[in-house]
């Protein structure tokens, strides 16, 4: 499962609008959830093709045009994207 990211994304049948151009405002444990429920586990960078666990410190800077979900690490390894240096997700 891959969402592009947009300024309305559709969580859990919300849709979720942002107001800012980050993915701060989405970073939270109800959204997160709703994300989980819906099959998403990590969310990627379009622009720097990496890929990290919701839960990585540097999400939060990630401008929202540039996020993608993904369902899985195999998705994201087969889109292009690599496991981010610092959560690792390849790795868990």
């Amino acid at each position: 499962m891959e969402f592009k990211g947009t300024q309305k994304i559709l969580i859990g049948g919300e849709w979720v609008s942002s107001r800012s151009s980050q993915t701060r405002d989405i970073l939270n444990p109800a959204t997160l959830e709703k994300l989980a429920a819906s099959g998403v586990r990590y969310f990627g960078n379009q622009a720097e093709k990496y890929f990290c666990f919701p839960t990585c410190g540097g999400i939060g800077s990630l401008q929202r045009e540039n996020l993608v979900f993904f369902g899985s690490d195999r998705k994201a390894l087969a889109a292009g994207y690599r496991p981010c240096a610092t959560c690792r997700p390849a790795a868990a």
